[in-house]
C-alpha cells in the first residue's frame, strides 16, 4: 500500500511538471510576465524622468511605448483593439 503511494505521488508530479509548460502557454502566463517587466521598466524610467526633469521628447517615446504595451495587454485579453 505504501509503495503504490509513492508510486502516485511520484507520478503526480511529473505529470504536473510536464503540462505546467503547456498551461503557461495556454493561459499566455509568459507573456504576460514579460510586459509586466517591460512596464515596470518604462514606469521605472518615468520616474527617473519626472525627478531628473528631462527633456519631453524622450517622455513621449516612453508614452509611445506604454500604449503600445496597453494595445498589445488589450489583444491579449480579448478586450478592444486601441490605436498606438
Amino acid at each position: 500500500m505504501g509503495d503504490y503511494l509513492i508510486f502516485t505521488v511520484f507520478i503526480v508530479i511529473i505529470l504536473f511538471l510536464i503540462t505546467r509548460s503547456f498551461w503557461c502557454w495556454y493561459w499566455k502566463i509568459n507573456i504576460i510576465i514579460k510586459l509586466l517587466e517591460g512596464q515596470n521598466n518604462l514606469l521605472y524610467e518615468i520616474v527617473s524622468m519626472n525627478e531628473t526633469n528631462e527633456t519631453s521628447e524622450e517622455n513621449t517615446e516612453t508614452v509611445e511605448d506604454l500604449k503600445k504595451n496597453f494595445s498589445l495587454l488589450s489583444y491579449i485579453f480579448g478586450g478592444k483593439k486601441t490605436s498606438a
